[in-house]
């Protein structure tokens, strides 16, 4: 398959000035670009609020649309990817179709299928696209959530290497500030669970909770990455742990850990050691999660024996330019070109 030409929608940040730089858009970008193609992106909040002298979305939101299709149209994408883009409209997708004759329409989603107003909106575009692609691989609740029959497959959080700071596996016990680290905000019950974890680790582990969390400051940029990186391992929290977990769901988060060589810690329900075999550790209630966490920072060979490996099958098997390659096989080929290592089937 020669260079395609991709015109991908989703946030990229121009408003906080690339702030999150590390997310799935820009992480698709770069493994499009890696894997020979040429990327045109659309930062479809940032236009739309460009487009209302009272810099506010809402009354943008038309402009962005026509702005939409007239890149389209100049542009002639052989692919046009939505990420996350809710402010497109319905008739937009038509008049793209009729903009660029013979573009192929896409949607990736990376949230999970218990956040109801996400996927009432992941329904919607999924009427107007050839394919959606979602970070969950259980077939009959994928069967379940109102998109056309064989329209949506799975794919892994993509890995960009490039933004690691440092390689965590390649470092001792002693060259780390913490044994584990949990970055992200506290919402939902993520403040419960952190907070059980704490009372539940024994206190000789050292364990940092930043980034939102118990009333800590949000972090973004390089110190997001950097404050990540002083941990060598990290429970891959969910939002709310009292809903079941779908098969091979998994937030972005596990992406940053297996790019910088951290441990991740995930919920067995969800079975990654499908797609990251050896390279993460299992866990099944808090109490388990301490005492696994605990057992790995006296036994450091291992940590980073684990570390490598997760490591390594993360950028390599669900690198961003194999994933990207993976939704242009689905999307523009006539499916899978390789064995990728994790399901492929359209459901």
């Amino acid at each position: 398959m020669t260079g395609k030409r991709i015109l991908l929608i989703g946030d990229f940040c121009r408003s906080s000035f690339g702030a999150q730089f590390y997310n799935t858009n820009f992480a698709l970008q770069a493994g499009f670009i890696r894997s020979g193609n040429h990327v045109l992106t659309f930062s479809d909040r940032d236009v739309a609020r460009e487009a209302s002298w009272l810099r506010r979305k809402a009354l943008g939101r038309a402009k962005m649309n026509l702005q939409l299709i007239d890149t389209a149209q100049t542009y002639q994408p052989h692919l046009v990817l939505f990420g996350h883009a809710d402010m497109a409209d319905a008739d937009t997708f038509a008049a793209i179709r009729k903009a660029a004759p013979g573009v192929r329409l896409a949607q990736f989603n990376v949230d999970a299928l218990f956040r109801s107003e996400t996927m009432a909106r992941f329904r919607e575009r999924a009427q107007h696209v050839d394919l959606s692609f979602i970070t969950t691989a259980a077939p009959d609740r994928l069967r379940n959530l109102g998109a056309p029959p064989s329209t949506v497959a799975y794919f892994p959080n993509p890995v960009d290497r490039a933004i690691a700071p440092e390689n965590i596996s390649l470092m001792t016990r002693n060259d780390v500030a913490f044994d584990g680290v949990f970055l992200g905000t506290g919402i939902e019950r993520r403040e419960a669970q952190i907070s059980a974890l704490q009372e539940a680790l024994p206190q000789s582990f050292r364990f940092s909770a930043a980034g939102g969390v118990q009333g800590t400051p949000r972090l973004t940029g390089p110190s997001f990455l950097e404050t990540l990186a002083t941990g060598m391992m990290s429970p891959n929290l969910p939002l709310d742990e009292t809903h079941p977990i779908d098969f091979l769901y998994a937030s972005d988060r596990l992406a940053q850990l297996l790019a910088i060589g951290i441990v991740p810690f995930c919920q067995a329900a969800a079975g990654l050691e499908t797609v990251y075999e050896d390279g993460i550790v299992n866990y099944t209630s808090i109490e388990d999660l301490a005492a696994k966490m605990a057992e790995l920072a006296d036994n450091d060979n291992r940590r980073r024996q684990i570390a490598a490996i997760g490591h390594r099958i993360g950028t390599e098997r669900t690198s961003a330019e194999r994933v990207a390659q993976y939704m242009l096989d689905l999307t523009l080929g006539d499916g899978p070109s390789i064995d990728y290592g994790w399901p492929s089937e359209l459901i």
